[in-house]
This record gives structure tokens, C-alpha cells and sequence, in this order.
């Protein structure tokens, strides 16, 4: 579709949806390298992000899928309050240029087993309590509270989005 001439174009928005726990964060990497550049090219960015506060010694599974990386919490992120770790990522945010930044913390992100878990459900796993199925189940949870906030946020002042990115906590760009 064209714009009707001297029309005024409207804007180009981009959703970054990030999704994970705390002690994996690195937003950084998404502000620099996804937000920033989107907003150069013309976009209105909103920055969105879901995280499970529950630490990973009192978490039933490790939250590194290959235990072999050797992977650490981040040092930037993991010590921080709730208030702390908040404040540090929403202006993080808006400084890279975000138009709206918000964030919903969990303090632990509950599951219930499906009615009818068949091993066709199970992402081919043996059973419903397999540490890849819980997390994956997490995840999918974490990304329905984040996009609920997303539409509420949105609702009744006419909001679309051209573009929707859903991310990871740990993703490195």
C-alpha cells in the first residue's frame, strides 16, 4: 500500500521480546546490536522483557543445557535486586533508544502437566519431567505473560508492530 499523497507515513515499530532468568542475562548485547541499529534505521523500538528470579542452586535442574560450556551467571546481573537489576535495564533501554521499556519478573515460573502427555507432546523426550520439556514449558509460559503485557500495553490506542523479535536471555550479538 502507497501513502496518499501528503499523507504522513506511520512509523515503523519493532517489539523485542526477551525471555529467560536472571542469572543468564546479557541485555547488553541486545540493546547495542538489535535496538539500537532498528532505531537508526527509522523504528520505534519497544523493549519487553520476562526473567525468572528464581536462582539456579534452588532451581530442581541446571540452567545451562550443556554442562560442558562451563557456563557462569553474569556478574553484571546476577547480584542485583529486583529494584537494582530493574532501574539498570530500563534505563539501559531508553538510553540505547527504546521508546518503552518494560519488564515482568518472576519469582518462580510454574508449570502443570498436561492432561494428555504423550511422547508425541514431549518434544521427544521420555517424560513430562525431563529437565529440555520443563524449560522449554517455562519459556513458552514466560513468552504468554510477556506477550499478555505487550497486548495490554497496546490496547485501545490503535498500536501495531511491523516487526516482533523474540529473543533469549542469552543470546551474544
Amino acid at each position: 500500500l502507497h501513502a496518499a499523497a501528503g499523507a504522513a507515513e506511520l512509523p515503523r515499530r519493532l517489539a523485542v521480546l526477551v525471555v529467560g532468568i536472571r542469572e543468564r542475562l546479557y541485555f547488553q548485547t541486545t540493546l547495542r546490536h538489535v535496538v539500537t541499529p532498528a532505531v537508526r534505521a527509522g523504528y520505534e523500538v519497544d523493549y519487553y522483557m520476562a526473567l525468572n528470579w528464581e536462582p539456579s542452586g534452588q532451581m530442581s535442574m541446571h540452567p545451562w543445557s550443556q554442562h560442558w560450556l562451563g557456563g557462569g551467571p553474569n556478574p553484571e546481573t546476577s547480584n542485583l535486586t529486583v529494584a537494582a537489576l530493574r532501574d539498570k535495564v530500563i534505563r539501559a533501554a531508553v538510553h540505547y533508544g527504546a521508546r518503552r521499556a518494560r519488564m515482568l519478573l518472576f519469582e518462580q515460573v510454574s508449570i502443570a502437566s498436561p492432561p494428555n502427555a504423550s511422547r508425541k507432546r514431549l518434544f521427544g523426550r521420555q517424560t513430562f519431567n525431563h529437565v529440555a520439556v520443563t524449560n522449554v514449558l517455562k519459556r513458552l509460559r514466560q513468552t504468554e505473560a510477556l506477550w499478555g503485557l505487550v497486548l495490554a500495553d497496546t490496547e485501545g490506542v490503535a498500536e501495531y508492530y511491523d516487526r516482533v523479535l523474540l529473543t533469549r536471555d542469552d543470546i551474544f550479538w
